[in-house]
């Protein structure tokens, strides 16, 4: 099995915000697919440079494309605003030949929620060059740009690093060599091969469960589908967020196993009263500098299509009876008008469910509705054709509720009886809590 990690870091300095992402360090040097925007645009560097080359492109809503951007004393206003925020979206590496057309999306959706100063960080290098050298090189680059706007009237807290893989790394060089004081960066895919493998900001946000994200390919029928997809979902998750009205909370967590067996169903923490969340909108962060709560890793996981928000919740199962099984459990919630896809809730490996013990996952639901059933299904992956052969597991009491705890809805139901391998359908009663 393929085994892959989204693994997103948070640095809140003094001044602002540090996020940072990355995946199975192997898909890293991967670069980015082309796409039919290539035809209508080539503003991107497209020739092998003789040395590390780097330039500014700006963004309107005028065009989708970009255009080249120069810094001069008395750079007219309505090209760029110093007293404005300023994002500058900083690429990985890439062939001549491969234009980041999603660098283009990312831009039109930042200008649609009201950013003016739109800017791209083109760059390219020597095939043969080292990444660490690469990064090093264009994120001092980068830093003497960022110095030269600075100059002629705008302040380090009204800018913005979005990177993605070695991009990223490039905007933490420029934010290093500015001294910290970036309002913030937020680095999507940061490659360990560059030598940071340890947590390094306020919160760090592991998406997924160590496989394949949802939605991407699980075979290797499309070789670069499958190697390229979830690598990809770094950009697309945050680029989905910049405008969506959903959130991607996140739950503080030593790891991801207690994660799944909802062992972190808390949020608050000294200093922090709300759950973290991932994506554009930093408004649930406190707005005090520097930030009071504690260093922490946070978890979270996705749907298979954009906004990738999912609802989460908490199953709490009552067994009784006096069989035990091991088992994967599976479930789905079923509304009048919504019904999620089936879900594997008890891990990818097999649990073993003990009579009268209670049992607890964490619930991530691709929709959200009022539900009046919860299907579920006990798989052993024993091949038993006589009914009376097979085992019956006995659920006393299941809760399912919101999460976080602010939600005052949940469902119960009593008395369930479930046989091995087969799927059984229980009416759920709202409560109150």
């Amino acid at each position: 099995m393929w085994r892959e990690w989204k693994y997103v870091k948070d640095y809140i300095s003094q001044s602002g915000l540090y996020l940072t992402s990355w995946l199975f360090f192997l898909l890293c040097l991967i670069p980015s697919l082309a796409s039919g925007d290539e035809i209508k645009c080539l503003e991107f560097l497209h020739l092998n440079p003789p040395s590390p080359t780097i330039q500014l492109l700006k963004f309107t809503t005028q065009s989708h494309c970009g255009s080249p951007f120069s810094i001069y004393s008395g750079l007219p206003r309505h090209v760029w605003d110093p007293d404005r925020a300023t994002v500058m979206i900083v690429p990985g590496k890439r062939p001549a030949t491969v234009q980041p057309s999603w660098v283009r999306t990312m831009a039109q959706e930042l200008l649609a929620r009201g950013q003016e100063n739109v800017l791209a960080v083109d760059w390219l290098i020597l095939p043969d060059m080292k990444l660490t050298e690469a990064a090093e090189q264009i994120g001092k680059k980068l830093s003497q740009i960022i110095q030269r706007l600075l100059i002629i009237g705008s302040a380090p807290d009204m800018f913005h690093l979005i990177g993605f893989g070695v991009g990223a790394h490039i905007a933490g060089t420029a934010g290093y060599n500015l001294d910290g004081t970036i309002g913030r960066i937020t680095a999507t895919e940061p490659m360990p091969a560059l030598g940071f493998s340890s947590p390094l900001g306020h919160v760090d946000f592991y998406i997924g469960t160590g496989f394949q994200l949802p939605g991407c390919a699980r075979g290797l029928f499309n070789r670069e589908k499958y190697l390229l997809c979830s690598h990809h979902r770094a950009h697309q998750i945050y680029t989905s967020s910049i405008r969506a009205s959903c959130h991607h909370l996140a739950f503080p967590c030593q790891s991801v196993a207690d994660f799944q067996q909802a062992k972190c169903t808390l949020c608050s923490s000294p200093g922090l009263n709300s759950c973290p969340e991932m994506g554009y909108d930093i408004t649930w962060l406190p707005s005090s500098r520097p930030l009071a709560f504690q260093p922490m890793a946070a978890f979270l996981t996705i749907t298979s299509a954009p906004p990738y928000c999912v609802t989460p919740l908490l199953l709490e199962l009552n067994l009784g009876g006096i069989l035990s099984v091991e088992a994967k459990l599976y479930i789905q919630l079923i509304g009048n008008a919504v019904k999620t896809s089936t879900m594997l809730v008890s891990g990818h490996h097999m649990t073993e469910f003990v009579a009268n013990k209670v049992y607890q996952f964490m619930i991530s639901a691709d929709s959200d509705g009022d539900f009046h059933t919860l299907s579920l299904e006990f798989s052993t992956q024993r091949l038993l054709y006589l009914e009376m052969r097979k085992r019956r597991i006995s659920i006393h009491h299941l809760l399912l509720s919101y999460l976080p705890k602010g939600r005052r809805i949940a469902y119960r139901a009593w008395n369930i009886t479930a046989v091995e391998n087969q799927r059984v359908e229980v009416v759920l009663e709202k409560i109150w809590v």
